[in-house]
């Protein structure tokens, strides 16, 4: 990235005549910028700052006019214009694997190889990150934490160019964030992309995991399998799987048109389901037999596995916000959040032992549309 800096902007540099040139030059020079591990985004930035500069044109964004003008004569760049411009930068491990270092550079806390920790598969490398970010909707502090796996043919820092062809992501993401306040477990992404196998449970075991496993629980102030126990919502923020859009969409209402029952029942037989017992299920007995309501249930059950902790579905609610859409299955369709409320499956009793509450999900499941 520091040799792109330097190099890719040559062309700029050189169109630059007259009073302009100094001040391009002192500018590529000054020590905040001359700094390595600078975004891709941030040079792609540079890069057309450093033109707009030499063809005497406007930026293309608020954002660069403001650079812009942070730009004395002399060429120098005024601190809060460079802390604007890397906002949240970190320095990019330009070791990791190519099909990394896009994703990387958009978080604010670095990626670490974790060789040994946690779940691990044959011939795939695997990288965590965790670090302060912001909740999407209240902007409130919380803890993300991010796993990565690449293959290991892909462990190279440079691209070849085969893989420029590939249309396809060439890593498996996994992204949740922890509230403490709110004793929440948001997960965003849970995307195996063919990396990792299917029918392996992958998806819950690496995100029942980052709680647990370095480098997330070194950032909690309490116990990480105190934090697990003492959870009361897991929230699956956007939901773009099918599966879990279509019959959560359908509880209660059934299909409105033939080619839509075929559709419906269709995803039914993938999740064992009649149509019969469709029509008549609660909220709750559709929603565990969802694709994402089996990856909560084989996250609580990894918990179990594990004696971290004793954890059953209380009850589902559906959110639909309307105002944003999101594509899945070929069209627009209004975001859908899913907010799962949990509780403990063992209750202390007044001799000191514990009782088992029953894991059936309770009749009670609402809808909200914003």
């Amino acid at each position: 990235i520091k040799d792109t800096l330097w190099l890719a902007t040559s062309e700029a540099d050189n169109a630059a005549d007259g009073p302009m040139r100094s001040p391009t030059s002192n500018f590529l020079e000054s020590a905040d910028l001359q700094k390595e591990g600078h975004k891709p985004r941030v040079v792609s930035e540079l890069q057309e700052l450093f033109k707009v500069l030499a063809q005497g044109t406007e930026p293309s964004s608020p954002k660069l006019s403001a650079v812009k003008s942070g730009i004395t004569e002399e060429g120098q760049i005024d601190l809060d214009i460079a802390t604007l411009l890397r906002s949240q930068d970190v320095k990019p491990d330009l070791e990791l694997p190519w099909a990394l270092q896009s994703p990387a550079s958009s978080l604010p806390y670095r990626l670490q190889a974790m060789p040994d920790e946690g779940t691990q598969f044959d011939g795939i490398l695997k990288f965590c990150g965790a670090g302060m970010a912001r909740t999407r909707d209240k902007n409130e502090p919380v803890l993300e934490l991010s796993t990565y796996f690449v293959s290991s043919k892909d462990a190279t820092s440079k691209r070849s160019i085969t893989s420029l062809l590939e249309q396809t992501e060439s890593f498996a993401e996994f992204i949740t964030q922890y509230h403490p306040t709110m004793r929440r477990l948001t997960i965003f992404k849970v995307f195996l992309n063919g990396i990792l196998p299917s029918g392996q449970r992958a998806g819950a075991r690496v995100t029942a995991e980052q709680l647990l496993c370095k480098p997330g629980n070194g950032l909690l102030a309490k116990d990480s399998a105190t934090v697990i126990r003492e959870l009361k919502e897991i929230h699956l923020c956007d939901v773009v799987n099918w599966n879990t859009y279509l019959l959560l969409s359908k509880v209660n209402k059934g299909p409105d048109s033939d080619e839509e029952r075929w559709i419906l029942q269709s995803e039914l037989s993938s999740s064992r389901m009649s149509m019969d017992d469709f029509q008549v299920a609660s909220l709750e007995e559709v929603f565990i037999k969802t694709a994402l309501g089996k990856l909560v249930c084989d996250m609580l059950a990894t918990w179990k596995g594990a004696g971290v902790a004793e954890l059953s579905i209380q009850s589902v609610e559906v959110v639909f916000d309307r105002s944003k859409l999101e594509w899945i299955a070929g069209e627009h369709r209004a975001v859908m959040d899913v907010i799962v409320s949990i509780c403990s499956s063992v209750t202390s009793t007044s001799e000191g032992e514990f009782n088992y509450v029953s894991s059936t999900t309770s009749e009670s499941g609402s809808y909200i549309s914003l």
